[in-house]
């Protein structure tokens, strides 16, 4: 068989007909689906209409924000409602207070969380470098000695580097 005859019975092939229990089920299906609105009919919407349709939804947005912000307790708010401490009578011992506000720096570490290589950049008499984008975490931590409290700094970076490519 060649490819001419193959083609010719290819060409000769029809579909057959769903059966008629698929075309009543079908027509079923429809008879019951909701009708579509039509692009023309959505048009013919004046501005007013549409928006007093999103207009509910904003009135309950903004008065969610208004309860939220009377619920929410303001960060200055207690402080001046509260009265400044009274002093003791006790002596104040100076060794103490000023050995409670020292604090040791630690090593910082630098944790990587992100390194995408970007374009190939030729630049004019310089070898081609690619661009690295890469995205890393530094914590600081301080500690102080005689109470055991720690200060913990973390520090979210974005660097640019430019690495050479070496074609061999």
């Amino acid at each position: 068989m060649n490819e001419s005859e193959l083609e010719e019975q290819l060409r000769s092939l029809r579909p057959v007909a769903p059966a008629a229990a698929l075309q009543e089920t079908i027509a079923r299906e429809l008879a019951h689906a909701p009708v579509a609105v039509a692009s023309s009919e959505r048009e013919t919407e004046s501005i007013v209409t549409r928006i007093l349709h999103g207009l509910p939804w904003a009135i309950g947005g903004a008065a969610a924000a208004v309860v939220v912000m009377i619920v929410i307790e303001q960060p200055g708010s207690r402080a001046v409602a509260e009265k400044a401490p009274e002093p003791h009578n006790e002596p104040a011992n100076e060794e103490v207070a000023t050995a409670s506000l020292e604090f040791r720096a630690e090593t910082p570490s630098h944790e990587i969380l992100q390194a995408v290589e970007g374009e190939v950049i030729f630049a004019e008499q310089e070898e081609p470098t690619r661009l690295v984008r890469v995205n890393s975490l530094e914590r600081r931590t301080w500690l102080n000695p005689h109470t055991g409290a720690q200060i913990a700094v973390e520090l979210p970076r974005e660097d640019l580097l430019l690495v050479p490519v070496a074609y061999q």
